[in-house]
């Protein structure tokens, strides 16, 4: 059974990959007609993609925009009040603070915790 979720979560994962390279943050917002609630959701870094502004996130992809924006990503590392992009590493666990649409997922915050073995 946890075969057949990991091909789903991969399959869900390849299909974002080859959105992603047509799709930015603004066009993203743009397409979003409403802004739905925050969700949140919990995970191991798989990627992170600096120059698209996306970071996978157990299978999931995530965009996020640029730090010139009027509420841009906020990072906190786990015991601080503080964090940076460039301080999250792939294997690192987070918890994610997302808008979601019907088909991308926007990183509002991004949160270290601690290592967990499952989600």
């Amino acid at each position: 059974m946890k075969i057949f979720y990991a091909a789903v979560l991969l399959a869900i994962a390849y299909s974002s990959l080859a959105e992603a390279s047509e799709t930015d943050y603004f066009t993203i917002m743009d397409s979003m007609a409403e802004v739905a609630p925050e969700r949140v959701g919990y995970g191991r870094i798989q990627e992170i993609d600096l120059d698209n502004r996306t970071i996978i996130v157990s299978g999931f992809m995530y965009f996020f925009g640029p730090e010139s924006i009027d509420k841009p990503l906020v990072v906190r590392m786990m015991g601080a009040n503080y964090g940076a992009l460039g301080m999250l590493e792939t294997g690192m666990f987070v918890e994610v603070h997302y808008l979601p649409s019907p088909t991308y997922r926007v990183a509002r915050k991004l949160i270290q915790i601690e290592p967990q073995e499952e989600f």
